[in-house]
Order: structure tokens, then sequence, then C-alpha cells
């Protein structure tokens, strides 16, 4: 077998083998059926000793490598630095502009959030909006493609094996990711 050459092949091979190993046990009509991506025993298995050890691994951190971020100084400069309140960030579901007015802030003071289970961050902030690598991470749309040529960026907060928050980013949740409600947006 010819090795992958290439880092889009690496990528892709290791997002196929994530993809794999998380949704297995499940069969892979879970890729498509949010009922099982939701299901208790999806979210038991997230909690497994197995699944912490996967998301040790170089292959994942790798994966992790594939994305792009963009650094604080940027989301500032972006969307501008208003205040962070916790309780207008979570009224603004669906608010993308409210709330990434408060991103900048939200990055600085992210260590107020190291250590918060993401269950508290799911109480505080709302519930997901976003998609990072899994659909239970918490993630929340600061801004969201107009046409396919654009992109879209939510905040995430990362977290240990424990599920608990290490970093706060923001992230590109890449091309495609369109929001199709006329009432919002024209193209």
């Amino acid at each position: 077998m010819k090795p992958l050459a290439g880092t889009a092949a690496r990528v892709a091979a290791l997002g196929a083998l994530l993809l794999a190993l998380v949704f297995a046990p499940f069969g892979w009509q879970a890729l498509a059926d949010e009922d099982t991506r939701r299901s208790p025993a999806f979210e038991e298995f997230l909690q497994s000793e197995e699944f912490k050890e996967l998301l040790q691994t170089e292959a994942f951190k790798e994966f992790l490598r594939s994305f792009e971020f963009m650094a604080v100084g940027e989301v500032c400069a972006r969307w501008g630095e208003g205040p962070l309140d916790v309780a207008a960030f979570r009224a603004a579901a669906g608010d993308e502009p409210a709330r990434a007015a408060m991103a900048c802030s939200l990055l600085r003071s992210q260590d107020d959030y190291a250590g918060m289970p993401v269950s508290e961050i799911r109480r505080l902030f709302g519930e997901y909006e976003g998609h990072f690598w899994n659909e239970v991470q918490p993630t929340y749309l600061i801004e969201i493609a107009e046409t396919k040529a654009d992109d879209s960026w939510q905040i995430v907060f990362l977290h240990d094996r424990d599920r608990r928050v290490t970093k706060v980013v923001v992230h590109k949740n890449c091309c495609g990711t369109i929001d199709l409600d006329p009432e919002r947006h024209s193209n």
C-alpha cells in the first residue's frame, strides 16, 4: 500500500479514522441520525475511558491541527470589543452579531471558564449552535456564511478528557455552512 502524501490526505485519513472510531459502536446510520448522536448511549460513549483515550492520541491532535482558528486580536478587530454579558449572550441565541460583539471579551476572560464542566457552560451560555468535531462540543455561532464563498465562525469551548474547559477559541466553521433562512439573509 502506497503511503498517503500531503497534509490534506493525512487529515482526511485521520478524520475518517476518527469518525470510524467514534461512530462504529452505534452503526454508520449514526452519522445521519441526530437522535442517535444525542442518545444516552452515545453520550455515555463520549464519557467513556475509551473515548477519553482517543482524545489524547497523536491522530486526534493532528486532526485538530487541521482546523483554522482566529487570534484574539483578530477577533477584537473584526467584531469589536463589547463587554461580555453572559445573560445577554444566552438570550441572543440566533443573533450572531450580538454574540460576535462579545467574543473578544469572552476570549480575554477565558481563564474564568478554565476547569469548568461543559454542562455548566451550557447552563450559562445556552444550547450549542455550531459544530466542531462532534455535536456535543460547546459551540456558539458568531457569523454565518451568506454565500458559499463566505466563512462561518463560531466560539468553541475546548475541553479535556474529563469534559472540563481548557481553552476558548474562535474557529472557522468552514465553507458551506450556510443559513438558508430567507428572513435573515439575502443571496
